[in-house]
């Protein structure tokens, strides 16, 4: 079985205990490595659940295996992480975005072309790429029904959005600030 070490700090005086015992690690329950200084990660397979904000302002983090299983993305999971380059994910998989999911992840690569396609996306929250610079261009399917205030804010990079979606409408503010943002593609399911 896939078990790793159980790690436990406490607040009252920041020293790190090692328990002796091993576990299976499940989930990964908001805030587990918040501020931490770690540069990589890889997440185990017996890992089913992942809560929000897990790796909230981890500056130093720069790549994260183990989450290619993952269908939807929790509010705040890389939020601030602005050295994050790599992720496992299969965006194709995805059916949910929360807000502010990849917020400030300015130097993460989506795909080796700075595409980002989300063929099966139903949910996208709000400020969920905001400053994303590296994005240069995003796909979504048909199967969108919500996409949130600011979801594209400050995106400096992005010069192609092509929009697609079931009675869709769009929030306020969702290409904000995308100053070279030079092709907007609508669907015929966005309806305002």
């Amino acid at each position: 079985t896939n078990r790793s070490p159980c790690i436990i700090k406490p607040v009252d005086d920041g020293d790190y205990i090692y328990v002796t015992k091993t576990y299976a690690v499940t989930s990964i329950g908001s805030w587990a490595f918040r501020d931490c200084g770690l540069t990589s990660i890889v997440i185990p397979d017996s890992v089913t659940s992942i809560d929000k904000s897990v790796f909230f302002r981890c500056s130093n983090l720069e790549k994260v295996d183990g989450l290619d299983k993952l269908t939807s993305i929790p509010s705040s999971l890389f939020y601030e992480c602005s050295n994050l380059t790599t992720i496992d994910i299969d965006f194709s998989k995805i059916i949910s975005i929360g807000s502010s999911a990849f917020y400030g992840c300015d130097k993460l690569n989506f795909s080796e072309d700075g595409v980002l396609n989300l063929p099966n996306i139903k949910s996208i929250g709000s400020n969920a790429y905001s400053g994303c610079d590296s994005l240069k261009k995003v796909i979504t399917g048909e199967k969108l029904v919500t996409l949130n205030g600011g979801a594209f804010n400050c995106c400096s990079g992005l010069v192609e959005a092509e929009i697609n979606g079931t009675n869709l409408h769009i929030s306020f503010g969702v290409f904000r600030s995308c100053s070279n943002l030079n092709v907007l593609k609508f669907g015929d399911g966005v309806v305002s």
